[in-house]
């Protein structure tokens, strides 16, 4: 870009250059401790947050993997730690249209890093007039979990709807009747016997209620089928509480549910209690794959960690030899900052270019006073 370019090109431009153009080893600690001169050449200059927005937005369509990971952790970093005096660089809306894409990137890692720092600023910036461009990504991006709450199936009520019932004894019901009838100022005396016969628990008519009980065990297993078969059958992105047929046979087997319910109370066959509790089981199975399909996991729980182990394609880079050697290096199992030095043999000088023999090697580098507590790509 000339000096005749319609665009603004100052420090801010070429120091976003460079650090996105860093390899993956390096990036981390040299965007910290040049994050907070570039917050400042970018307040004290009129166009600078136009200019960053733009540069980080380029970066971010037409960079590299690597270039483009390195914007995202740039732009979190200003994010967190420029303040509300960069409203105008938050409320960028080509820089928002662009991030909306990242959610969708086929880049795994790109769309991975990009959900976990819109979340991170809906978590830390929802209310503030500044952010709120960036907290209106989570709702956008249909990052929120579904509005549609479940219903707490697991406290359904049991059906009361009645059935044939009999008694132990025959005289009981009779009794009942006629004592109600009794003038309510007599009291009389009763008998524990008669006591204990006339709050007699009723028992279930079998002859009548044992087909009504296997037909619905059956009906409770082919719901709870059913319902597991549509819920396979949602399309990439659709929730369960969207899909009007996993809406209705969600209400079938809670209804089912509740009349099984009913019947484990009071059923004491084992020939139908095993079937009845089996169904049961099949049916919360059911039904919590449904409440687990109501929201959109994909959006927050698989990316709540984002994980930088994953390495970066870097074959379109135009990286020199020297480079590739330090990613070969960077992927050995040694932590930069906490692995004590290795122990020399007794037999072996110290080698004049280990790391670890330079006090002013990243080895030994202080981290810069940078505000990292919802960084994802730092843990």
């Amino acid at each position: 870009m000339g000096v005749f370019s319609e665009h603004p090109y100052t420090s801010i431009t070429t120091t976003l250059d460079q650090i996105t153009a860093l390899p993956k080893d390096q990036s981390d600690d040299v965007i910290e401790s040049t994050i907070a001169e570039l917050i400042n050449s970018i307040l004290i200059s009129t166009t600078g947050q136009y200019e960053a927005a733009r540069i980080i937005r380029k970066k971010l369509k037409y960079g590299s993997l690597n270039q483009h990971i390195n914007a995202l952790k740039v732009l979190d970093l200003i994010v967190g730690n420029g303040g509300p005096s960069l409203s105008q660089f938050y409320h960028d809306q080509k820089l928002i249209d662009r991030l909306r894409i990242d959610t969708r990137s086929t880049e795994k890692q790109v769309q991975r890093l990009a959900i976990r720092l819109i979340v991170g600023w809906k978590e830390h910036f929802e209310g503030e007039k500044a952010y709120a461009p960036l907290v209106q990504l989570f709702y956008s991006c249909k990052l929120s979990k579904s509005k549609r709450a479940v219903p707490d199936f697991m406290n359904d009520q049991v059906d009361q709807t009645p059935f044939e019932e009999y008694y132990e004894d025959e005289d009981v019901q009779s009794m009942i009747t006629t004592e109600s009838l009794a003038d309510e100022h007599i009291k009389t005396y009763q008998t524990n016997k008669e006591l204990d016969r006339k709050f007699k628990i009723p028992k279930i008519n079998y002859i009548a209620e044992k087909p009504r009980i296997q037909k619905l065990i059956a009906e409770a297993m082919s719901s709870a089928t059913i319902l597991k078969n549509s819920l396979e059958t949602l399309k990439d992105g659709e929730l369960s509480v969207d899909n009007d047929k996993c809406v209705i046979e969600f209400g079938k087997c809670r209804q089912i549910r509740r009349k099984v319910l009913r019947y484990l109370q009071l059923v004491d066959l084992e020939d139908l209690v095993g079937p009845l509790i089996h169904a049961n089981e099949e049916l919360v199975a059911a039904l919590s794959k449904y409440e687990e399909k109501a929201t959109d996991s994909d959006s927050l729980d698989e990316y709540e960690d984002y994980d930088e182990g994953e390495d970066v394609d870097e074959s379109n880079d135009d990286l020199s030899e020297q480079t590739e050697i330090e990613d070969s290096l960077s992927k050995l199992d040694i932590s930069h900052k906490k692995a004590p030095p290795p122990i020399p043999s007794k037999n072996s000088a110290p080698e004049p270019n280990n790391p670890f023999s330079d006090p002013f090697s990243d080895g030994h580098g202080v981290g810069g006073i940078v505000h990292d507590a919802h960084l994802p790509w730092k843990k």
